[in-house]
């Protein structure tokens, strides 16, 4: 692996630092809080040690990157390929520039199963995915840093709330293997891509067949609290 320059080691120890803080970074925060958050300083980071042009590239592979490593937190519950859809978009610019019209892809997906929207607590972590994959294909096409920005967050607050979270090590692998890559410019390897991580996809599908669908689970949670108001106080 190639050493990495001064300002990333120093960006990648100040992550470790925070290792055991939330990442969190949104738009409604005002963009000058925004670049003080964690995201926020790696970004500026960014744009502080390369032109423009060559930041933007870099910043693109690692907001695909973060993207494409949360999607199995969307598998899990949802069964449309939005977020899918965006990622790939976003790897064949950066591997064979091909042109896209970018305005399909800036829209968060809502989370859905079996064609009913997920409106619980699992709507946190899909809408994570969702959001972190259109605010990339917005920096993508915009530049805004502020959307590389909440797009890091949000794929970093995908695995704090889905339980996949639990079955690998997220931040590691973001500081130790995606942050070198990007800053090379290069595409992660398949063994690189699922470092530190302990579940396969497939078996991610394969749990999400076996789920009772969103009715199903809304009748369920209905009929627990219809019974809980009826137990003697």
């Amino acid at each position: 692996m190639n050493q990495l320059p001064d300002w990333l080691t120093a960006a990648c120890d100040r992550l470790r630092s925070r290792d055991t803080e939330p990442w969190d970074a949104d738009e409604d925060m005002g963009d000058e809080f925004l670049r003080t958050t964690t995201t926020g300083e790696l970004v500026t980071a960014f744009f502080n040690n390369a032109d423009t042009r060559a930041a933007h590239v870099q910043l693109s592979w690692l907001l695909m990157f973060a993207a494409r490593r949360a999607l199995p937190c969307w598998q899990l519950y949802c069964d449309t390929t939005e977020p899918i859809d965006t990622v790939s978009a976003i790897r064949d610019w950066l591997v064979d520039d091909k042109p896209s019209d970018w305005s399909k892809f800036t829209l968060p997906a809502k989370p859905s199963n079996r064609g009913v929207r997920i409106v619980d607590c699992r709507e946190c972590d899909t809408g994570c995915v969702a959001d972190a994959a259109a605010l990339a294909a917005r920096f993508i096409a915009e530049g805004d840093p502020i959307c590389a920005v909440c797009a890091l967050s949000d794929a970093d607050a995908a695995f704090d709330q889905s339980p996949l979270g639990s079955h690998g090590d997220y931040r590691k692998w973001f500081i130790e293997v995606a942050l070198p890559a990007a800053h090379g410019l290069r595409e992660l390897t398949a063994d690189e891509q699922t470092a530190f991580q302990n579940y396969k996809v497939d078996d991610v599908i394969e749990q999400r067949a076996t789920m009772p669908d969103n009715r199903t689970l809304a009748q369920r949670a209905i009929g627990f609290w219809t019974r809980k108001r009826r137990l003697p106080r």
